[in-house]
């Protein structure tokens, strides 16, 4: 009697450790972050050669990690305590051979933490992840062609506090960090738009952080488009005038009016 009553409590043991065992190899199912963070806390992942889980995550190791594909576009924050990446997804080509597609997830990995936060843009084309001088946004770049779409992330809770924005070009961060001037699609139809990629228009506009809002600081013409060549100073814009079709540029300078700066 006493042996049968161990094998039934050793075969129930057995079947709790089977349970126990699937659920640790589960890498499909995304947890909500209970940490305040708006991210998506995932469970330990492991693809491949690359696993996104370390004890002791310091940021010479997760960058020691994730330099293995699938990774894309993997960036420091200029504070050093986060880095930011994307995981292209596995694909397979006509020839039947197996290749990694730049679409896929985003995640922020900080220091100190075992695993990383995936933001939550879903799957996204990643191109350049932009960070700002005070480490305190993130602009994540993705698309197919030159038309692209952007999203900016809050690093101190990682919500998304812009998504979509149709830009061209390259986004610059203000020095300090308030403002992100960019080329932005407007509605007015490209003259040349038989001749070219594009459709539409850009004008120079800016991102204010602080108010989350887009302003239009120039709106261009049907010929040309207006996009930010570097910063100045806090309050100053070096942008081009390009025409697409002869690639004619001109460089001018807009020095930004106090009521957008001090507001």
């Amino acid at each position: 009697m006493k042996k049968c009553m161990v094998t039934i409590i050793s075969s129930i043991i057995l079947v709790l450790l089977s349970g126990c065992s699937e659920q640790n190899e589960s890498t499909t199912t995304p947890k909500v972050n209970d940490s305040g963070q708006a991210g998506i806390e995932i469970e330990e992942v492991e693809m491949d050669n690359l696993k996104l889980f370390i004890d002791e995550a310091n940021l010479e190791t997760i960058v020691s990690e994730l330099q293995h594909e699938p990774v894309r576009s993997m960036t420091v924050s200029p504070n050093q305590e986060m880095v930011a990446f994307g995981i292209g997804e596995k694909q397979i080509n006509d020839q039947g051979q197996p290749y990694i597609e730049n679409l896929g997830l985003s995640y922020i990995w900080s220091v100190g933490n075992p695993i990383p936060t995936q933001l939550d843009i879903g799957s996204q084309f990643i191109g350049d992840i932009i960070w700002s001088p005070d480490s305190q946004a993130l602009f994540i770049d993705t698309g197919t062609s030159m038309v692209r779409e952007g999203y900016i992330i809050r690093t101190s809770d990682l919500s998304v506090i812009a998504s979509k924005i149709e830009y061209t070009r390259d986004p610059i961060f203000s020095p300090d960090s308030r403002f992100i001037s960019i080329s932005l699609k407007n509605n007015t139809p490209y003259k040349y738009r038989n001749e070219t990629e594009l459709e539409n228009t850009f004008d120079l506009a800016m991102y204010d952080l602080e108010k989350q809002q887009l302003i239009t600081l120039i709106e261009a013409d049907d010929e040309h488009i207006l996009y930010p060549k570097e910063w100045k100073d806090e309050y100053s814009i070096i942008y081009i005038k390009r025409n697409a079709r002869t690639r004619v540029e001109e460089e001018h300078t807009i020095k930004l009016e106090k009521s957008l700066i001090n507001q």
